[in-house]
């Protein structure tokens, strides 16, 4: 399952003097375990936000070209998510 996860696509200072939004969603990939906890898997998710963000440049719309699909075949992901860390 994928859920669309929002960037800011700025890193640095830059995204915190910016005058106006400039954002990207990318496929945040979920896998559950039943037998997982859900401090556990908030580290894990935690720990994969962290390496998804060197790639928040990378437009959605490049990935669909790059992987092969054609655009509008099947969505890049499912329910979008917005969480400030």
């Amino acid at each position: 399952y994928a859920a669309g996860f929002i960037f800011m696509r700025r890193m640095g200072s830059a995204a915190l003097t910016a005058t106006g939004p400039v954002l990207n969603v990318l496929p945040f990939g979920v896998r559950l375990d039943a037998a997982e906890s859900l401090p556990a898997l908030a580290q894990r998710l935690a720990g994969q936000m962290k390496k998804m963000r060197r790639h928040q440049r990378y437009d959605a719309e490049q990935i669909v070209r790059d992987s092969g699909r054609a655009a509008g075949a099947e969505p890049l992901f499912g329910p979008v998510l917005n969480v400030k860390i």
